[in-house]
């Protein structure tokens, strides 16, 4: 059987939804933002997260030496920041000019108005072929009030939030909230 070619396992896996997220890492005075689409929950006990990271990100020397990073889940309206943090060659000053988002001397940039985030410790970094797999620590998350996600799906965004609209006290449902915007990013599939 023939080997799968990069392209071939691309395409297929822009058939696999998945959350459109933002990492950061750095503190005050050097911090860095990508755009992610391969985060997961890894485990409840202990608590951990993980994403895969390219090996030649500007990102990926403060994931290997931070004392912290953060995911920031976005929300269905912040298809520009994707976009933003998905273009390589900005300086840190570019990809932050505009943001609205706080740097602690301790910790990393946090990006103000996701979805959610979640501040980690880095746990375990694994290099496999030309990226990292990141394994996080969660420390706190905060989740918005009336929470709504940026899904990726075939090189489009969707925008998703709960509704319970039934008005018959079932559990909430997942609800189409917005349009396909075009433009894939980066270190997705």
């Amino acid at each position: 059987m023939p080997l799968l070619s990069a392209d071939t396992l691309r395409e297929t896996m822009r058939h696999v939804p998945s959350a459109v997220t933002v990492v950061t890492a750095g503190t005050e005075e050097k911090y860095r933002g990508v755009t992610i689409g391969s985060f997961t929950s890894l485990s409840l006990n202990p608590p951990l997260i993980s994403f895969n990271i390219g090996r030649q990100s500007r990102i990926h020397p403060l994931l290997e030496s931070g004392p912290k990073f953060a995911v920031h889940v976005l929300s269905a309206s912040q298809s520009d920041l994707s976009r933003r943090f998905a273009r390589s060659g900005l300086t840190q000053e570019e990809q932050f000019a505009g943001i609205s988002h706080s740097v602690s001397p301790d910790g990393p940039p946090l990006l103000d108005d996701t979805a959610l985030i979640l501040c980690c410790e880095p746990e375990r970094m694994i290099h496999v072929g030309d990226k990292s797999i990141v394994v996080g620590h969660v420390l706190w998350t905060t989740v918005a009030d009336t929470p709504s996600s940026l899904l990726h799906l075939q090189s489009e965004y969707r925008g998703i939030r709960t509704t319970s609209e039934s008005g018959d006290g079932s559990s909430p449902r997942l609800s189409d909230i917005s349009a396909s915007l075009s433009l894939p990013f980066q270190e997705m599939f």
